[in-house]
């Protein structure tokens, strides 16, 4: 039984040290569980997030929702987190049924549109089980 508790012992030891040499963001980023309270936001980074989300609600300005998918949006958050950062509800869409074909996606992912923005273009995401689901935020850095 000791020796079970020294490999715990060892294994907390390592992300203590892990977290004190990288951040508990880099943990946190990298999908380790329960860190979300120890972890503050750069308040530029808050502050930027509430401009861009005022010019795409606002003006449905297309940079601000490339900014802000690009930036804030990411796989597994729910659709009430989403609409919170784009500051708009998705709007509960059929349209994407031809978008399924790739394989990424089942035919019962429910997908959410938003948009149409300022250049005319609407941004649609798959959710799967109540997550963003096949989402890559790279897709959205150069708009």
């Amino acid at each position: 039984m000791s020796g079970r508790r020294m490999i715990y012992g060892g294994v907390g030891i390592a992300v203590v040290a892990f977290a004190a040499g990288f951040g508990c963001e880099t943990l946190q980023k990298a999908g380790v569980p329960g860190l979300e309270q120890y972890v503050k936001e750069d308040p530029a980074v808050i502050e930027e997030e509430r401009e861009q989300r005022e010019k795409f609600s606002l003006h449905q300005d297309h940079k601000a929702l490339y900014w802000l998918l690009a930036n804030r949006v990411g796989n597994g958050m729910q659709l009430h987190e989403v609409e919170e950062i784009l500051g708009a509800p998705g709007e509960l869409t059929t349209e994407a049924r031809q978008l399924k074909s790739d394989g990424l996606h089942q035919t019962n992912d429910p997908a959410y549109k938003w948009g149409p923005d300022s250049k005319g273009y609407s941004v649609i995401l798959f959710f799967r089980d109540g997550h963003v689901s096949n989402f890559n935020p790279k897709d959205y850095r150069n708009p």
